[in-house]
């Protein structure tokens, strides 16, 4: 498993973005173990995002979708052979939003 983006593996998570790294990492050992090749963790300002590509059928399709169905945003790209050289080039997506701060409440309004 590979991991890229801010913050890289060894820096200090933010507060209260914990559960959303876990669970990003989660999906990603899931996301490993049934497509059978390597997943990347990506984090990002807002989410942390996780890709697998695949090449050809995955060992286990459902056990990807419930790796998948983990994350708050998942999808799927897929690519032609026309425009890959005669080879199909598909990757699964599956997203975690970060913590935000909660901002301040507004203050009252113009007198």
């Amino acid at each position: 498993m590979r991991y890229t983006g801010e913050p890289s593996a060894g820096d200090d998570v933010p507060e209260g973005d914990e559960e959303a790294r876990a669970r990003a990492w989660e999906i990603a050992e899931r996301l490993a173990r049934a497509g059978g090749g390597e997943a990347r963790l990506t984090g990002t300002a807002s989410c942390y995002r996780v890709e697998l590509r695949l090449n050809g059928p995955a060992p286990d399709e459902y056990g990807v979708l419930e790796a998948l169905a983990l994350g708050d945003r998942w999808g799927h790209r897929y690519s032609s052979p026309a425009r890959n050289g005669g080879v199909a080039r598909e990757t699964v997506w599956s997203e975690v939003r970060r913590v935000r701060p909660a901002s301040p409440p507004p203050g009252p309004g113009p007198a």
